[in-house]
């Protein structure tokens, strides 16, 4: 029997020691970090220093480096100026106390029942093609943000060759260019009692609708010391400060834009186009981040564009519109869609154009007064182009000094008011 008291275990022997740590490797010596002589704000600019100066010594002995190559993006895209300024509601009744400014539901012309041609379309472009040959010019406005004078002389340019077409109201010739650093300077400053209200480029349609039908337009040319025989960003910009005068503001006044109407809604714009009208249109609806229309020729709405186009055309077939943009040709590419229609546009569904009609500063624009009603018949659309085309010089006249004019089966046309 084991006796509880008495240790039966052997004694253990004596624990090992704790194993000795290895000594520490001493480190070898490193390059000298320059970071930490150099202060933290002042470290990317130090190295950015240093990347020159070694590009440079490598360019110097002959070792040019190759440059990575940069991926192109998914899309190209092309933005270009805007312009649009929103009116307060003291311009835009300002612009309808104007004797020849109106709402559309006031005109004869909206109380008409227009057929479009035979497919219930109204392509404006075929009345240029009737009497120039060739579609209105392209306009491009440049890094000015002039689009509302661009916009509304597409549309008066569309007017020309439309009224010349049907030989309707005063005698015009078809193959004047309308100036839009004209229109974009007097509608910032004459309307606006000398001044323009703005800091930086900038209008808006109810100030064009104004001085289209008070002080008018001018064509391509020269008027004493105002050479605008061709675009210049430059003189945009000096005409958009200090607005028109002199020998160029009488010009306009021989040049008056007969009436405007202000539009704001799609149904009535359709109406407005199916009798020749175009429609200046002023939003800020954007058609960004698209550099192509699709098989149709349409962009969909996107983004946000404070700018000003101009519609001039319908297609029934989708319920559509054709708008004309400022930024020329080549901006977007892709389909044109039906009706061979200009390059420098797109289609744009009814619902998108109804809401940028919604904002209140558009205007279809008229060279007759009171936009008589006006009944285009299905053949109208189809007016023959001249064969052959005779271009003559003609005696300047008192009433419209525009010359050469376009000799097609009639008299001669020169632009009035």
């Amino acid at each position: 029997m084991t006796d509880p008291t008495v240790n039966n275990n052997p004694p253990s022997a004596d624990p090992a020691p704790p194993p000795v740590p290895a000594p520490t490797p001493t480190p070898a010596p490193g390059p000298l970090n320059w970071r930490r002589f150099v202060p933290t704000n002042w470290q990317s600019i130090v190295a950015t220093l240093a990347v020159i100066a070694a590009t440079s010594l490598l360019n110097r002995l002959g070792f040019t480096p190759t440059p990575l190559p940069v991926p192109d993006p998914p899309f190209p895209i092309y933005q270009g100026t805007f312009g649009w300024v929103e009116p307060r509601e003291d311009d835009r009744l300002a612009a309808l106390e104007s004797p020849q400014v109106y709402r559309w539901e006031d005109t004869d012309a909206a109380q008409a029942d227009p057929l479009g041609d035979k497919d219930g379309n109204a392509f404006l472009w075929k009345f240029s093609a009737a009497v120039r040959g060739a579609p209105v010019p392209t306009l491009n406005q440049g890094s000015v943000g002039s689009c509302v004078g661009h916009g509304w002389a597409t549309g008066v340019n569309y007017l020309v060759v439309i009224q010349a077409a049907l030989k309707t109201g005063p005698p015009i010739d078809a193959t004047v260019t309308i100036a839009p650093e004209v229109i974009y300077g007097g509608s910032r400053v004459n309307v606006n009692g000398g001044r323009a209200p703005l800091f930086g480029d900038g209008s808006n349609g109810s100030w064009a609708a104004k001085f289209c039908t008070e002080y008018g337009t001018a064509a391509r040319g020269k008027y004493g010391p105002y050479d605008i025989t061709v675009y210049s960003e430059s003189n945009c910009r000096s005409l958009g400060n200090n607005g028109i005068q002199n020998e160029l503001l009488t010009e306009c006044k021989k040049n008056v834009v007969g009436s405007a109407a202000l539009v704001t809604s799609a149904a009535d714009a359709k109406k407005a186009l199916m009798q020749g009208y175009p429609i200046p249109v002023c939003s800020n609806t954007g058609f960004a981040g698209q550099s192509s229309r699709d098989a149709d020729g349409f962009l969909r709405a996107a983004g946000v564009w404070p700018h000003c186009m101009c519609i001039i055309g319908y297609r029934q077939d989708k319920d559509a519109f054709y708008i004309m943009n400022s930024w020329g040709e080549s901006w977007v590419s892709g389909p044109l869609g039906i009706g061979d229609p200009p390059a420098g546009g797109f289609w744009v569904k009814s619902t998108t154009v109804d809401a940028m009609l919604k904002q209140g500063d558009s205007y279809a624009i008229s060279t007759l007064k009171g936009f008589p009603r006006r009944k285009l018949q299905p053949d109208d659309w189809l007016v023959a182009a001249p064969s052959p085309s005779k271009v003559v010089i003609a005696p300047r006249r008192a009433d419209g000094p525009f010359a050469p004019r376009l000799e097609f089966g009639g008299p001669l046309y020169a632009m009035a008011p």
